[in-house]
């Protein structure tokens, strides 16, 4: 947390043994004002580890028949993406479930245009609808041809969001608390804006060129006085409507570090998902190490299944190591971090789970 240019001002760390052991540990301050400390009962924006949530909600959904991966997203939306034009043909219509899982729909990502940020900081107190996000990838237009490659995006998992709501006849919050947490026994992981933690989440601070670009955005100049600490800024110092709904199920969850660790455990052990549900969640694309809203990665020659996430003040990861069992959630409460956080998920991983 301090061997750095600028300090981390709270991480909360949970591992899981899959005898269903625990260790948790909270370490800084969840206000660098008040600096009251952070303790393991606080909460975090999980940024895009929602994405692997919410793919699992539509992975249980395909095994019980009422989805199919491989169909397009338009036989549960409708006509969803009209004009999704590239080389003259239309994709709108060809879009499937798994290529919005595994981010090869040919979407843009609005969390790096510069053009999405000012938008949305001239709204932050209005909230954003599902639709909004769509409607923004549409304008964008394809990036490629619908799946012939990969570009992490937000939107997809926006629109499988929908696709649940569709199916399940019910607000998403309401679904996937239905299949994922309540099965695992969750009470403190959140997907606002239907549902929200009981206390607020802990302050989040932009840092570096992060808070360079905050600070250029015009429609922010006069809450700067507000949220600047030092060479901080302090995201929840603005108006969270928007922040809080933008994201949804592709980024919009909040949890406590326990709960994520026991959650990603629960995705590959058996507990929630088929073995064939596994398997695709688990198998990397033609483009990319990446299977469906899953990082597949390697650490010391071992199978590594992993997911971050990060939104303005906001850092996360977790992992997974098959062949022991064992999960590490790890939630920083600043953004960017230099070195991040694999740096410290690797020191860990090392201690928990050696061979």
């Amino acid at each position: 947390m301090t061997d750095r240019d600028l300090p981390v001002p709270g991480l909360s760390l949970a591992v899981r043994y899959p005898d269903g052991s625990e260790i948790s540990i909270a370490r800084g301050v969840s206000d660098l004002v008040t600096a009251s400390p952070l303790t393991t009962a606080d909460y975090f924006r999980i940024g895009s580890i929602s994405k692997t949530i919410t793919a699992a909600t539509v992975l249980q959904m395909v095994e019980d028949g009422l989805i199919g991966l491989d169909d397009p997203v338009s036989d549960y939306l409708g006509d969803w993406l009209p004009g999704y034009v590239i080389d003259g043909v239309d994709y709108g219509n060809r879009v499937t479930v798994r290529e919005i899982l595994g981010h090869t729909d040919g979407f843009k990502e609005f969390a790096w245009d510069l053009g999405f940020f000012d938008a949305a900081s001239r709204r932050l107190d209005r909230a954003f609808d599902p639709r909004e996000i769509i409607d923004w990838g549409l304008k964008q237009g394809p990036q490629f041809v619908p799946g012939e490659g990969y570009n992490y995006n937000t939107v997809g998992l926006v629109a499988a969001g929908l696709l649940i709501e569709a199916v399940a006849g019910r607000p998403a919050e309401q679904e996937i608390r239905a299949r994922i947490f309540e099965p695992l026994g969750l009470d403190h992981i959140f997907l606002p804006p239907g549902e929200v933690p009981p206390v607020p989440i802990v302050h989040g601070y932009a840092v570096g060129v992060l808070r360079d670009i905050l600070d250029a955005l015009p429609a922010l100049e006069p809450l700067k006085a507000k949220a600047t600490v030092g060479d901080y800024f302090d995201v929840m110092a603005v108006p969270q409507q928007a922040l809080d709904s933008v994201g949804w199920t592709g980024g919009g969850m909040e949890s406590q570090a326990g709960d994520l660790a026991v959650l990603f455990a629960s995705l590959f052990d058996g507990t929630l998902l088929s073995d064939a549900s596994i398997t695709a969640m688990t198998t990397p694309n033609d483009f990319a190490p990446y299977g469906l809203s899953l990082d597949i990665g390697e650490w010391k020659g071992r199978v590594y299944l992993n997911k971050g996430g990060g939104v303005p003040g906001f850092r996360s990861l977790v992992g997974y190591l098959p062949d022991s069992g064992v999960s590490v959630a790890l939630l920083a409460n600043a953004i960017p971090l230099a070195p991040d956080l694999d740096v410290l998920m690797n020191e860990v991983l090392t201690l928990v789970a050696p061979r």
